[in-house]
């Protein structure tokens, strides 16, 4: 019964933690997944993960790794449904390694939705954490995130903490290239922002295009070129833009609504508005809902300059109209949204209430376990307690009456001492033992030695009162010549007589002795 309810506190425990192991390594997976460049990857097992069976602290987990994935999958944190439960968990935990990550992605949340004050005060959070623990990339997204925001209103400063951005992630052993650049052209759009100091950004555009040549990354070329054309646009270098736009346009593989903008934009301030036309019409239509406000606005410029009103009113109407349903379809994916999270938050907290009283079942039979094996061992510690104290006494009853007999043959002996003959007033000296002192010996035997004559007698009726006497003696474990000492006999006729009881009772020869017979009876 001990063994059993031993055994079985350990099982719960295992039982307790498995499922949560479980969803902690597919979670940790997940994160390593898309902390190392596969986010699709990581996507792929967080779907897996059943997350009404996740705990607060799984949840959170599982909220911003989903959320690292989007935005390393190129989708912007504009939702806070996800992002929102990891920072309830997390923003009083500045000591947990995701701290900084989750705070990153929470500023950057704000920062897509407006929240300029709070998206900076979670980036300055996140960096204090990130440094403390050298996780030297989560702090230079902060800062060049917080560049972004800082730049329309406080350049300066954006600056600063656009060249912190760079300073940082270069402290990054083995820090990826393309990172570096991308990093070079945030400067230089801080510097854009200063219009005496476009020099200076369109000099950091320039490096970072090198960076681009080496790296050989035909995308990263084409972006770099971008923005130079960008900036050559806002220098009022409308030659030099367009010459940049058109060489970026060929490092193009897919010709996106991006850059096919960028190169109509150019073309249009440089006179050449066919030709910025006939790009425009090669948009494919699946990219209007995302760039339709800014092609129908480029449109309505170049309507505007050929003098065509009744197309500027209508490219005007058309602005308006996309403007109004990318907001529509914003928010219609939002509702969307968060209809799903309630009814997986709902769901979540029924199966955590289930959980609950499940968990408080487990810990009752833990409980009465610990109990029942406490009783176990406490009834066994008393039961051996009671059985070596019978034992203590019984001991000293027999020692006590050990020593009364060896009293008795010690006085014998004492008597004999010195030039004393051995007979006095014509008799010999032996000890004496009348039958009170038999029915004594015989009384302590039957109540301290489990029935010891009583059993005796009733297996061996034939045994005389002699022989009971002598088997007594034999009992009390005295040596041999003791009791020949109490008989006053040789010790060979106690050998004899051990001999002649042996076949009384029954004994072959290849048996124990008679003497082992009676010490263990």
């Amino acid at each position: 019964m001990k063994r059993v309810a031993i055994l079985f506190i350990p099982l719960v425990l295992m039982l307790m933690v498995s499922c949560n192991g479980e969803h902690d390594a597919q979670l940790t997976m997940a994160l390593s997944l898309a902390e190392h460049g596969k986010p699709d990857s990581a996507i792929s097992v967080l779907n897996k993960v059943n997350q009404t069976r996740l705990s607060d602290r799984g949840m959170a987990m599982y909220s911003l790794v989903y959320t690292l994935s989007q935005d390393k999958s190129g989708i912007d944190v504009n939702n806070d449904s996800l992002i929102g439960i990891a920072y309830k968990w997390y923003q009083d935990k500045p000591q947990d390694s995701l701290y900084a990550k989750c705070l990153y992605y929470m500023g950057k949340y704000y920062a897509l939705n407006d929240s300029s004050e709070k998206a900076l005060n979670c980036f300055s959070h996140s960096i204090d954490a990130a440094k403390k623990r050298k996780d030297y990339l989560t702090a230079s997204m902060s800062f060049s995130q917080s560049s972004l925001i800082l730049r329309e209103y406080d350049p300066d400063k954006a600056i600063q903490y656009s060249k912190l951005a760079f300073a940082t992630y270069n402290r990054i052993k083995g820090g990826n290239l393309r990172n570096k650049i991308y990093s070079i052209l945030n400067l230089a759009e801080c510097y854009s922002y200063k219009k005496e100091k476009m020099d200076t950004c369109i000099s950091l555009t320039r490096k970072a295009i090198k960076y681009a040549m080496t790296l050989r990354d035909s995308t990263v070329i084409a972006n770099t070129l971008q923005d130079l054309s960008n900036f050559y646009d806002i220098s009022g270098k409308d030659t030099m833009a367009l010459k940049a736009a058109e060489e970026s346009f060929t490092y193009r593989a897919d010709r996106d609504a991006s850059a096919i903008l960028t190169l109509s934009n150019a073309l249009y301030k440089a006179g050449n508005i066919d030709k910025a036309k006939h790009l425009l019409s090669q948009i494919k239509q699946d990219e209007y809902p995302n760039y339709g406000d800014v092609i129908y606005s480029l449109r309505r410029l170049i309507a505007l300059q050929e003098g065509n009103c009744r197309s500027v009113s209508d490219f005007a109407d058309s602005v308006e109209s996309y403007l109004y349903k990318k907001n529509a379809d914003n928010l219609s994916a939002k509702d969307k949204y968060y209809k799903l999270l309630v009814d997986r938050e709902t769901k979540r907290a029924s199966i955590q209430k289930e959980n609950h009283w499940k968990t408080i079942v487990v810990y009752i039979t833990l409980g009465l376990a610990i109990i029942i094996i406490f009783l176990v061992v406490n009834k066994a510690k008393k039961e051996k307690l009671m059985h070596l104290m019978e034992i203590k006494s019984k001991n000293l009853q027999i020692t006590n009456i050990r020593s009364f007999l060896l009293k008795k043959v010690d006085i014998v002996k004492k008597l004999k001492a010195g030039d004393r003959e051995d007979i006095i007033d014509g008799k010999k000296i032996t000890v004496v033992l009348n039958n009170e002192d038999w029915e004594e010996l015989e009384t302590f035997l039957d109540n301290a030695d489990g029935q010891f004559v009583t059993r005796i007698k009733k297996q061996f009726p034939f045994l005389t009162q002699k022989d009971i006497h002598f088997l007594m003696l034999i009992r009390l474990r005295l040596p041999v010549h003791r009791i020949a000492e109490i008989y006053h006999i040789k010790d060979s006729s106690v050998r004899q007589k051990l001999f002649l009881i042996k076949s009384k009772i029954g004994l072959k020869s290849g048996d124990d002795s008679t003497k082992e017979f009676i010490e263990n009876y």
